[in-house]
């Protein structure tokens, strides 16, 4: 729906579902999974690493703090432009070039 709005225009309400997505997984679906995690382990000698714990590694935590901060350069005017969405095509493409390294190196 969010891109069906955006090519019609409404960018403002393109942007707003996409947040709105986001604080579901933040403040819903996360939680609910560390607490099935937590409650219905499976059966076996390693149920310590069954859980899922919440500990990400160090180019994940980057990705996540820089995306908050770039969703709320983007959304401080309330107005998109050329520029911002060239910006967004820009860290998309560093994001994946870094996750793609980042993961030779596992």
């Amino acid at each position: 729906n969010a891109i069906l709005f955006a090519t019609n225009g409404n960018i403002a309400l393109s942007v707003e579902i996409g947040s709105a997505y986001a604080l579901q997984v933040c403040l819903l679906q996360i939680p609910a999974l560390v607490f099935f995690s937590a409650v219905f382990r499976s059966p076996g000698p390693v149920q310590k690493e069954r859980i899922f714990p919440l500990v990400f590694p160090q180019w994940d935590m980057f990705v996540v703090i820089f995306s908050v901060f770039l969703h709320g350069y983007m959304q401080n005017e309330g107005r998109s432009n050329y520029f911002k969405g060239s910006i967004l095509l820009l860290s998309y493409t560093v994001v994946m070039i870094g996750f793609f390294l980042s993961s030779e190196q596992d």
